[in-house]
């Protein structure tokens, strides 16, 4: 939802994604609680990115943005195809996560594997393997942050990378 305010002067519509029902829930009703109606401003719950998801069967964007999220999929690759379905010719895939570091494999503690297969973060190069075998181009990343993780000694670094269709 953060990124979704910041966003919404810029959009004709923007609908959000995430696999937990109550964040959707909660996002829908900030949405409501602000008067927004659902055809502005909407999010759905989804429990895999795939191709023929029901929630989007037919619906393409001008943007699609995934912040903080690629660390948690186990193939990237995979993960940026499919969105890469969603994306309208000429439109544009942008990512926000952690940079590949030492700091970031600390950002999460150990025990985490199962739901974070990327606990060490990406490098410039991973990403845009990804980006151009999903048919993007015009790759840029760029460092975006840094923030501290309870877990890190360190800041953790972010970058923001963007693929265009």
């Amino acid at each position: 939802g953060l990124i979704s305010r910041e966003l919404a002067s810029h959009a004709k519509s923007i609908v959000g994604v995430d696999i937990s029902q109550n964040m959707v829930d909660m996002y829908n009703l900030s949405v409501h609680n602000q008067g927004i109606s659902p055809d502005e401003m909407r999010a759905v719950c989804i429990s895999a990115i795939k191709e023929d998801e029901e929630h989007l069967k037919g619906t393409t964007f001008d943007v699609i943005v995934c912040a903080n999220a690629y660390h948690h999929f186990t193939s990237i690759d995979n993960v940026t195809k499919c969105l890469v379905s969603y994306l309208k010719h000429g439109g544009s895939l942008l990512v926000a996560d952690l940079i590949k570091g030492q700091s970031s494999q600390e950002a999460f503690p150990p025990n985490v594997d199962h739901i974070v297969p990327h606990r060490g973060g990406f490098t410039a190069e991973e990403i845009q393997n990804a980006f151009e075998s999903a048919g993007l181009h015009n790759f840029s990343l760029t460092e975006a942050t840094k923030a501290r993780s309870r877990h890190a000694t360190e800041p953790v670094t972010f970058f923001i990378a963007r693929g265009d269709r």
